[in-house]
Protein backbone atom coordinates (compact mmCIF):
# COMPACT_ATOMS: atom_id res chain seq x y z
CA UNK A 1 0.00 0.00 0.00
CA UNK A 2 0.90 3.54 -0.78
CA UNK A 3 0.99 6.15 1.88
CA UNK A 4 -2.67 7.18 0.56
CA UNK A 5 -3.92 3.87 0.96
CA UNK A 6 -4.10 2.60 -2.24
CA UNK A 7 -2.46 -0.58 -3.26
CA UNK A 8 0.89 -1.31 -5.43
CA UNK A 9 -0.05 -3.07 -8.69
CA UNK A 10 3.60 -4.78 -9.40
CA UNK A 11 2.45 -7.14 -12.04
CA UNK A 12 -0.22 -6.60 -14.61
CA UNK A 13 -1.95 -9.43 -16.71
CA UNK A 14 -3.15 -8.42 -19.99
CA UNK A 15 -4.90 -11.02 -22.41
CA UNK A 16 -3.65 -11.93 -25.40
CA UNK A 17 -4.65 -14.22 -28.26
CA UNK A 18 -2.56 -16.93 -29.83
CA UNK A 19 -3.21 -18.08 -33.14
CA UNK A 20 -2.29 -21.51 -34.83
CA UNK A 21 -2.05 -21.10 -38.32
CA UNK A 22 -0.99 -22.94 -41.07
CA UNK A 23 -0.57 -22.65 -44.99
CA UNK A 24 -2.27 -25.38 -47.28
CA UNK A 25 -0.40 -25.86 -50.18
CA UNK A 26 -3.57 -26.65 -52.79
CA UNK A 27 -3.66 -30.35 -52.74
CA UNK A 28 -2.55 -32.50 -55.84
CA UNK A 29 -5.10 -34.65 -57.15
CA UNK A 30 -4.61 -37.98 -55.95
CA UNK A 31 -6.44 -41.28 -56.72
CA UNK A 32 -5.99 -42.59 -52.85
CA UNK A 33 -9.24 -41.03 -50.89
CA UNK A 34 -8.08 -42.78 -47.42
CA UNK A 35 -4.18 -43.00 -47.06
CA UNK A 36 -3.27 -46.57 -45.93
CA UNK A 37 -1.06 -45.46 -43.19
CA UNK A 38 -0.81 -42.30 -40.26
CA UNK A 39 1.21 -39.99 -41.41
CA UNK A 40 3.24 -38.34 -38.21
CA UNK A 41 2.29 -34.76 -37.55
CA UNK A 42 4.56 -32.21 -38.38
CA UNK A 43 4.93 -28.41 -37.97
CA UNK A 44 6.01 -27.23 -41.54
CA UNK A 45 4.35 -24.63 -42.56
CA UNK A 46 2.67 -23.74 -39.40
CA UNK A 47 2.96 -20.55 -37.76
CA UNK A 48 1.86 -18.91 -34.06
CA UNK A 49 0.35 -15.47 -33.99
CA UNK A 50 0.95 -13.77 -30.65
CA UNK A 51 -1.42 -10.92 -30.46
CA UNK A 52 -2.91 -8.15 -28.13
CA UNK A 53 -6.30 -8.32 -29.61
CA UNK A 54 -7.94 -11.26 -28.08
CA UNK A 55 -11.49 -9.76 -29.59
CA UNK A 56 -10.28 -10.38 -33.45
CA UNK A 57 -8.10 -13.45 -34.32
CA UNK A 58 -9.36 -13.18 -37.62
CA UNK A 59 -8.19 -10.04 -38.59
CA UNK A 60 -4.45 -10.10 -36.44
CA UNK A 61 -4.39 -13.56 -39.08
CA UNK A 62 -4.92 -11.23 -41.82
CA UNK A 63 -2.82 -8.77 -40.90
CA UNK A 64 -0.22 -10.73 -40.69
CA UNK A 65 -0.89 -12.47 -44.36
CA UNK A 66 -0.57 -9.11 -45.30
CA UNK A 67 2.99 -8.23 -43.90
CA UNK A 68 4.26 -11.98 -44.77
CA UNK A 69 5.75 -10.06 -48.28
CA UNK A 70 7.62 -7.44 -46.18
CA UNK A 71 8.44 -9.43 -43.50
CA UNK A 72 10.17 -12.27 -46.11
CA UNK A 73 11.90 -8.78 -47.92
CA UNK A 74 13.50 -7.76 -44.64
CA UNK A 75 14.61 -11.40 -44.07
CA UNK A 76 16.33 -11.36 -47.59
CA UNK A 77 18.10 -7.99 -47.47
CA UNK A 78 19.05 -8.80 -44.17
CA UNK A 79 20.85 -12.07 -44.80
CA UNK A 80 21.85 -11.03 -48.56
CA UNK A 81 22.71 -7.14 -49.06
CA UNK A 82 23.48 -6.52 -45.85
CA UNK A 83 20.76 -4.79 -44.20
CA UNK A 84 22.67 -5.18 -40.56
CA UNK A 85 26.22 -3.97 -42.08
CA UNK A 86 24.88 -0.43 -42.17
CA UNK A 87 26.79 1.57 -39.23
CA UNK A 88 24.98 4.75 -40.22
CA UNK A 89 25.40 7.96 -38.04
CA UNK A 90 22.00 9.81 -38.65
CA UNK A 91 18.67 8.82 -39.40
CA UNK A 92 19.45 9.85 -42.84
CA UNK A 93 22.17 7.70 -43.77
CA UNK A 94 20.03 5.06 -42.68
CA UNK A 95 16.92 5.31 -44.78
CA UNK A 96 19.22 6.28 -47.46
CA UNK A 97 20.73 2.56 -47.48
CA UNK A 98 17.48 1.29 -46.70
CA UNK A 99 16.05 2.70 -50.42
CA UNK A 100 19.52 1.41 -52.16
CA UNK A 101 18.40 -2.05 -50.85
CA UNK A 102 14.91 -1.45 -52.05
CA UNK A 103 16.38 -0.45 -55.76
CA UNK A 104 18.81 -3.58 -55.46
CA UNK A 105 16.19 -6.14 -54.23
CA UNK A 106 14.02 -4.50 -57.48
CA UNK A 107 16.71 -4.87 -59.75
CA UNK A 108 17.49 -8.47 -58.71
CA UNK A 109 13.67 -9.64 -58.89
CA UNK A 110 13.77 -7.81 -62.97
CA UNK A 111 17.44 -9.79 -63.33
CA UNK A 112 15.80 -13.40 -61.97
CA UNK A 113 12.60 -12.07 -64.22
CA UNK A 114 14.86 -11.34 -67.07
CA UNK A 115 16.70 -15.33 -66.40
CA UNK A 116 13.44 -16.91 -66.17
CA UNK A 117 12.19 -15.07 -69.27
CA UNK A 118 14.46 -16.96 -71.23
CA UNK A 119 13.59 -20.55 -69.83
CA UNK A 120 16.24 -22.19 -71.55
CA UNK A 121 18.15 -22.96 -68.51
CA UNK A 122 17.39 -23.79 -64.79
CA UNK A 123 16.25 -20.21 -63.41
CA UNK A 124 18.88 -19.46 -60.82
CA UNK A 125 17.31 -18.33 -57.47
CA UNK A 126 17.59 -14.93 -55.73
CA UNK A 127 20.35 -15.84 -53.81
CA UNK A 128 22.16 -17.12 -56.92
CA UNK A 129 21.23 -13.49 -58.85
CA UNK A 130 22.87 -11.98 -55.55
CA UNK A 131 26.14 -14.02 -55.89
CA UNK A 132 26.41 -13.68 -59.62
CA UNK A 133 25.91 -9.80 -59.12
CA UNK A 134 27.71 -8.83 -56.28
CA UNK A 135 30.35 -11.45 -55.98
CA UNK A 136 31.28 -11.47 -60.01
CA UNK A 137 35.38 -11.06 -59.69
CA UNK A 138 36.33 -8.18 -62.60
CA UNK A 139 39.02 -6.86 -63.91
CA UNK A 140 39.47 -3.01 -65.21
CA UNK A 141 42.11 -1.72 -67.39
CA UNK A 142 42.65 1.90 -67.55
CA UNK A 143 45.02 2.49 -71.05
CA UNK A 144 44.87 5.61 -73.05
CA UNK A 145 41.97 7.34 -71.62
CA UNK A 146 39.83 4.11 -72.22
CA UNK A 147 38.30 2.08 -69.00
CA UNK A 148 37.75 -1.30 -70.42
CA UNK A 149 35.35 -3.27 -67.18
CA UNK A 150 35.77 -7.44 -68.11
CA UNK A 151 33.68 -9.53 -66.34
CA UNK A 152 33.85 -13.03 -65.52
CA UNK A 153 31.24 -15.70 -67.03
CA UNK A 154 28.71 -15.86 -64.06
CA UNK A 155 27.50 -12.84 -65.83
CA UNK A 156 27.31 -14.01 -69.18
CA UNK A 157 23.90 -14.98 -67.97
CA UNK A 158 22.46 -11.47 -67.48
CA UNK A 159 24.55 -10.18 -70.86
CA UNK A 160 20.97 -9.10 -72.21
CA UNK A 161 20.30 -7.73 -69.05
CA UNK A 162 23.70 -5.70 -69.21
CA UNK A 163 23.19 -4.90 -72.90
CA UNK A 164 19.77 -3.39 -72.00
CA UNK A 165 20.70 -1.02 -69.60
CA UNK A 166 24.72 0.01 -69.80
CA UNK A 167 25.51 2.68 -71.23
CA UNK A 168 27.14 3.16 -74.52
CA UNK A 169 29.55 5.81 -73.59
CA UNK A 170 30.81 6.63 -69.79
CA UNK A 171 32.25 9.84 -69.67
CA UNK A 172 34.22 10.47 -66.53
CA UNK A 173 35.43 13.56 -65.51
CA UNK A 174 38.22 14.80 -62.96
CA UNK A 175 37.01 17.22 -60.34
CA UNK A 176 37.91 20.69 -61.97
CA UNK A 177 38.31 23.11 -59.08
CA UNK A 178 38.24 26.32 -61.35
CA UNK A 179 34.87 25.42 -62.22
CA UNK A 180 33.09 23.69 -59.08
CA UNK A 181 32.85 25.27 -55.86
CA UNK A 182 35.48 24.28 -52.96
CA UNK A 183 32.72 23.00 -50.79
CA UNK A 184 30.95 20.56 -52.95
Amino acid sequence: MTRKGKPITRQRFLPIAAIAATYEKPAAESSVILPEEECPATFKDAYLLISNRVDAPEEAASVYAKRWRIEVFYRMVKQNLGLTSCYAHSETAHFAHVELLFTAKTLLCYATWECNKEGAEQAPSLCEVVRYFFNASCRISCCEQLIQVYFDTATERFSRLIDKFWPQSLELRLWIWEYYPGTA
